[in-house]
């Protein structure tokens, strides 16, 4: 919880700003106006006392306004969402090797749920729409609530696939489109100690994790809690030549998340190189 002096300073600057300097730039003003004539006593004790006024009121109504905010930083954080994400991944053996991690294929994930899975497609590009399933590997990312209030999941906003060539060079690729397999039993909405599985499907022109490569991948997730106020997460995921590990997911705002998907290339500050 971000509720530090420091935090309410920078998060409000600018009021903070235009507060203080309001009369320092009156005050100027009024002294060039009148440089030609002579400021005696009188008037010197009159500026003095109108600072010492609005200086001493806007300082008793800082203390009440950060009294507030910090309150209301409190009650964000008792009422933000309690939510555990874990992932589930395949493992194979492959030949002359030990065991060997992996997305799951279509087909694995069919045999595993035998008829219990309902297909999400999003796709603006009617061309990547006729992609097979066969060309995606699919990770599970289960939810669970451990909060009081309740959780609306509303998407897996954006896949991003961090590519680090062996010359220093950094590709990040976006997937068009989103590819989601839901189990039927799915419950819509989370209430305490609700579970929830979903399989993301990622294509395997980004990042096929039969093979012995190094990818990281992002992905962008928004839920919704039940006051209708919305969260936002970034969700790292590495793997390096068979073996797959989970970073700290990242909390984000919106400024922060827009950003991102404007411009892919900040994911980049959250990632462990």
């Amino acid at each position: 919880m971000n509720s530090s002096f420091k935090d309410f300073v920078t998060e409000n600057r600018w009021m903070l700003t235009i507060t203080l300097a309001f009369p320092i730039i009156l005050i100027t003003c009024y002294i060039t106006k009148i440089l030609d004539c002579e400021i005696n006593t009188e008037v010197w004790n009159t500026i003095l006392t109108c600072f010492l006024t609005y200086y001493g009121t806007i300082g008793w109504g800082l203390f009440i306004y950060h009294d507030s905010w910090l309150r209301s930083k409190e009650e964000d954080y008792r009422n933000r969402p309690r939510l555990s994400i874990g992932y589930h991944y395949d493992r194979i053996v492959k030949k002359n090797s030990g065991g060997h991690q992996c997305f799951f294929s279509y087909q694995r994930i069919k045999d595993m749920f035998k008829g219990d899975l309902c297909e999400i497609r999003i796709f603006e590009d009617k061309d990547i729409s006729d992609m097979e399933e066969s060309q995606y590997g699919f990770l599970g990312i289960e939810f669970k609530n451990y909060g009081s209030h309740l959780i609306y999941l509303k998407a897996f906003a954006s896949v991003y696939v961090v590519n680090r060539e062996m010359d220093g060079n950094i590709e990040i690729m976006k997937q068009e489109g989103t590819f989601l397999l839901s189990l039927k039993n799915n419950p819509d909405t989370l209430a305490f100690n609700d579970t929830t599985i979903y399989l993301l499907g990622i294509e395997k022109e980004l990042v096929d994790t039969t093979k012995s490569i190094r990818r990281d991948i992002c992905i962008t997730l928004s839920i919704e809690d039940e006051f209708s106020k919305e969260h936002y997460y970034l969700l790292p995921i590495y793997y390096n030549n068979g073996s797959i590990m989970f970073g700290c997911r990242k909390e984000m705002n919106i400024k922060e998340f827009n950003k991102i998907y404007h411009n892919p290339n900040l994911i980049l500050k959250h990632l462990v190189h």
